[in-house]
């Protein structure tokens, strides 16, 4: 396989592709997991949000209640930061792994939850 090089870096390449997207769509929204790649393309978001006047940007999260410290302290920031408008959700939703086929339903700490303005909670009703 042949490489196409091209005068252009990485970084602007990324802005360029994000541009793009911002172009072609009315509404964008950076679905975030908390991890280093999602933290990277929400940054570059970010900057060309700012740079079309088109903060703030929405950024959508599913808190599955098993996060570690450290992406929920992340995560927590990146939803309070003044440029996002947050979609934080907690909601019960059914997990499945190799070794099991009975689904588990995840949603603990949904009393503790209902005073916070930025986290959506939602009764589901039915087999779950």
């Amino acid at each position: 396989m042949s490489r196409n090089y091209t005068a252009q870096n990485v970084f602007e390449a990324a802005l360029d592709r994000i541009r793009w997207v911002y172009r072609e769509c009315d509404d964008v929204i950076v679905s975030m997991s908390g991890g280093k790649d999602s933290a990277v393309i929400f940054e570059l978001a970010k900057l060309v949000a700012a740079e079309l006047g088109r903060l703030p940007l929405k950024c959508f999260w599913l808190d599955q209640e098993a996060e570690w410290l450290a992406t929920e302290d992340y995560m927590r920031g990146v939803m309070h930061a003044p440029e996002v408008r947050p979609y934080w959700f907690q909601i019960p939703f059914r997990l499945t792994n190799a070794l099991s086929s009975q689904p588990r339903c995840s949603s603990s700490r949904s009393a503790k939850l209902q005073n916070n303005p930025l986290r959506a909670c939602a009764e589901v009703t039915g087999n779950l």
